[in-house]
């Protein structure tokens, strides 16, 4: 009964790695101007809509001149702009 315990705690430790490596690979943010190319509209369009419709620091926020969008609000982006 320890043994298998201890395996089920090794094996536990072992996936938490592996979730952690894999946040690290799926990016969290996606920049404005690769938004603006994948769905043909103007920096500025997009760049308008988020300032407007999204809160700074949670949604998207301004780095280095940037504006970087969180991935959560790219279906709700993508769905106003296919009307």
């Amino acid at each position: 009964m320890n043994s298998e315990l201890i395996e089920l705690k090794q094996k536990l430790f072992a996936l938490e790695k592996e979730v952690e490596l894999l946040k690290t690979a799926v990016p969290t943010k996606i920049s404005l101007t690769d938004i603006a190319r994948e769905l043909n509209k103007s920096r500025q369009t997009i760049r308008a809509y988020v300032i407007k419709n999204f809160k700074e620091d949670f949604e998207y926020l301004v780095k280095n001149g940037k504006i970087l969008i969180d991935v959560s609000v790219l279906p709700i982006i993508k769905a106003h702009y296919e009307k």
